[in-house]
């Protein structure tokens, strides 16, 4: 009977011997291991159908028009692809991404498009993204806005 616990003990150690070497395996394919814990590279989410990612933010398509305080409520407010945080983008932003193409070919609407940046006269600055330029107007008016986080 003792000679059966021994083999068994045998069987059952080289099993979770097995077991701690395949997750080590595992662990060290998809990240660095440290004192028992995997460290480091995390996959990336594909983004959905429009969304874009550039200057280390995610932009939502451009699709619909809103005046200032809508388009910046519905930014803050608004949970968009299961995330919150969201805002309007800078000026620079805009331009930046305007510069990359990264929204060409996305189904976006390239117009005139709502910034966080505010101008002198109390309003905001849109950026033209079909003629990279920038005007500043009253937060009354729609226009083509998105969001970024």
């Amino acid at each position: 009977m003792f000679k059966r616990k021994n083999v068994l003990m045998s069987v059952l150690s080289a099993m979770v011997v097995l077991s701690l070497s395949a997750w080590a395996t595992t662990a060290q394919a998809d990240g660095e291991m440290k004192q028992g814990k995997v460290i480091g590279k995390k996959k990336a989410a594909a983004l959905p159908q429009g969304f874009v990612q550039q200057g280390g933010l995610i932009w939502m398509p451009i699709t619909f028009k809103k005046d200032w305080p809508d388009a910046n409520a519905y930014c803050s407010d608004t949970e968009i692809n299961g995330q919150t945080g969201w805002r309007l983008p800078t000026q620079d932003e805009l331009f930046a991404l305007n510069a990359s193409g990264a929204m060409n070919n996305q189904g976006w609407n390239l117009d005139a498009t709502w910034s966080s940046t505010p101008n002198s006269n109390g309003g905001h600055y849109y950026v033209g993204l079909y003629g990279h330029f920038t005007l500043s107007t009253y937060d009354t008016i729609e226009i083509y806005m998105t969001c970024v986080r």
